[in-house]
């Protein structure tokens, strides 16, 4: 089985996806509210449905896109990874068909292992996999009301793999799933980010995980944060939580960086935040721009709400882009 968090750092994501879906022997696309708005997804859907090896499902009940809105799509809308749930035993159906429809001819050139399973435990393979792997992409896009991390998938580990002694697990290869981008908050300390230069320990406050803890530090002020081991992270969206109107952010400036974290940066915009909370989010705001790769963020303050000189923090996370 292949997904996109598989592609090696200094590939090109095209060509390695391209070849992928001209692999597959079935591709899983997963519609919701996100993927519908994704030109990738979508590409990746039309190269899928032109091999006739698309099976689709809807997440969240969100209607695919109307290229692809004519063939039957499987319904995980309450789904909560019970195997036996009507919905997911469709998309898996689906994936044994068109697996056996894209199996290779008894004579094929193909070389085969010595101890190959029985062709009707190769379909339930593929379902072990598949209840597994869509299982982490619907729960790793899954959060609750208050925007928190991502929910940890309730699959068991032991479905991710099939018996090697059955020679199944070839079939587990041949399925490429695409759809809800697995995002995750690459400066929560639980995933490798730090501040490493700072004016004070008050703008530790912004990654201690803290709702209702805050800080104040000097308008003016920059730090800078690393991600996972300090290396290179893509990422689109970073966000700040303002609860309450007060001494808030009024304008900063993001700035990334490759060398080391006091050496050259460059700017990726200014922001200007709401100086009151957005109860639609529970008072997390986001502010979007072009996905960059780099090994570090600086956010500097430039400007606040009510006060000349001070700045209260709270919480920061940076969004991994897809």
């Amino acid at each position: 089985m292949w997904w996109d968090r598989k592609i090696v750092t200094g590939q090109s994501y095209d060509q390695v996806i391209e070849g992928a879906l001209a692999e597959a022997k079935c591709v899983v696309v997963l519609w919701s509210g996100h993927s519908v708005d994704s030109e990738w997804v979508r590409n990746e859907a039309t190269v899928a449905l032109e091999r006739r090896v698309m099976v689709p499902a809807t997440l969240d009940g969100t209607a695919p896109p109307l290229a692809f809105s004519r063939r039957q799509t499987a319904n995980l809308t309450d789904w909560d990874g019970d195997p036996a749930h009507a919905g997911f035993r469709a998309l898996c159906d689906g994936i044994a068909a068109a697996i056996g429809a894209n199996a290779p001819a008894p004579h094929s050139a193909r070389v085969e292992p010595t101890r190959r399973a029985p062709r009707s435990l190769v379909p339930a393979a593929a379902v072990a996999g598949v209840l597994a792997l869509v299982g982490l992409a619907y729960y790793a896009g899954a959060r609750d009301s208050s925007g928190s991390r991502p929910v940890r998938s309730t699959v068991p580990e032991t479905t991710a793999t099939a018996d090697p002694a059955s020679g199944a697990s070839s079939a587990v290869r041949d399925i490429v799933i695409v759809g809800k981008p697995t995002v995750m908050d690459l400066l929560s300390p639980n995933n490798g980010g730090q501040l490493l230069i700072a004016p004070s320990d008050a703008w530790a406050v912004v990654l201690d995980g803290k709702t209702d803890a805050h800080e104040s530090v000097h308008v003016g002020e920059a730090a800078v944060f690393g991600f996972k081991a300090e290396r290179p992270a893509r990422f689109d969206t970073f966000a700040m939580l303002i609860p309450t109107r007060g001494r808030n952010p009024k304008e900063f400036e993001l700035l990334v960086g490759d060398e080391s974290p006091t050496g050259a940066f460059r700017s990726i915009g200014t922001f200007h935040p709401e100086n009151n909370k957005v109860f639609k989010t529970d008072g997390w705001q986001e502010f979007h721009f072009s996905a960059v790769t780099a090994r570090y963020l600086k956010v500097r303050l430039i400007s606040n709400f009510e006060d000349a000189v001070w700045i209260e923090l709270v919480e920061f996370r940076v969004m991994s882009a897809r």
